[in-house]
Order: C-alpha cells, then structure tokens, then sequence
C-alpha cells in the first residue's frame, strides 16, 4: 500500500457455502500468507476474474478482427495439418529447386559401405 492511497469501502457482499475442510484449508492458507480470510480469498478470487475477463476481451477482438476479414483467416485446404510437412510443402512452393535432394536414389535400406 503506498502512502495517502485511499482504499475504497468494501460495501459488497458475497456468501458461500463450503465444506468445513475446505474452510480450514482457507483459513491455514491465509495463515500461513499473513492475511485474513477475506483478504486472501478476495485476492486470488479477483486476479483470477481479471485473468477470465482479459483472456475473454482478447478473443472478443481476435473474432471481430476474422469477422472484419474472414478470408485472411482461411485455412488453405491445401496445406495438411501436419505442420512438419506443411512447412515442407510451404518451402517447395518458395524454391523447387532446394529440394531436388529429396528425389535422390537411396540405398534401400542397404548400410553404406
């Protein structure tokens, strides 16, 4: 806390049900973090909701951003889901002639000499 912060009245409530262990659990939680129940409960409750509402607010936008062009979003259904091979077809496109050594005899499983 930084000095002359005011600190808003907490005027809400919220009521919950839970089993005796799992409010000994909280409570040897906040005890071994040096906070009071409501305090410890309140801070993990709220970081995880602003976690939820962020992640929500960047999938919002991802979609209003395919929905403002969805065809720079299309999937080529071309390319295979493999994404080893994919790159492979990607780099054949861009330089046939860098994978002519792909096309090489081989030995057939025989060990070299």
């Amino acid at each position: 806390m930084v000095w002359g912060e005011v600190i808003p009245l907490r005027t809400a409530r919220l009521h919950m049900r839970l089993t005796e262990d799992g409010l000994a659990l909280l409570r040897r939680a906040a005890a071994v973090q040096e906070q009071d129940l409501t305090s410890f409960v309140l801070g993990h409750a709220l970081e995880r909701a602003r976690d939820v509402v962020r992640a929500d607010q960047e999938l919002r936008m991802r979609m209003a951003a395919i929905a403002a062009d969805p065809l720079r979003y299309v999937r080529d259904p071309r390319l295979p889901d493999d994404p080893d091979l994919a790159a492979l077809m990607l780099a054949a496109q861009q330089d046939p002639a860098g994978l002519a050594g792909l096309d090489a005899p081989d030995d057939h499983g025989r060990d070299a000499p």
